[in-house]
């Protein structure tokens, strides 16, 4: 990662309503998590979807397919996963 005093982190990005905020909370929260997965953030247990009910960690796990489908392919259970937030260059 570049020692560059200009970057504003992703995260930091994404919480400021003059930044990336407005946007970002357009986004589905899998769509959200996916982002924040790829830069680096905390996930969090508490942050859920409305139509679905998983969680960012839910949703981590679901889409490394540590998870159960039904005959359609619906995920009907999660199986947890550690997830260690990895900033990656």
């Amino acid at each position: 990662m570049s020692d560059n005093p200009l970057r504003i982190p992703f995260q930091a990005a994404i919480d400021e309503k003059r930044l990336l905020k407005p946007r970002f909370e357009q986004l589905s929260l899998p769509q959200r998590t996916a982002l924040k997965i790829i830069y680096g953030c905390e996930l969090s247990p508490r942050i859920v979807d409305a139509e679905t009910g998983w969680s960012e960690l839910d949703l981590f796990a679901i889409f490394h397919e540590s998870c159960e489908y039904d005959e359609l392919g619906n995920v009907t259970k999660v199986i947890p996963l550690p997830y260690v937030p990895t900033v990656r260059p």
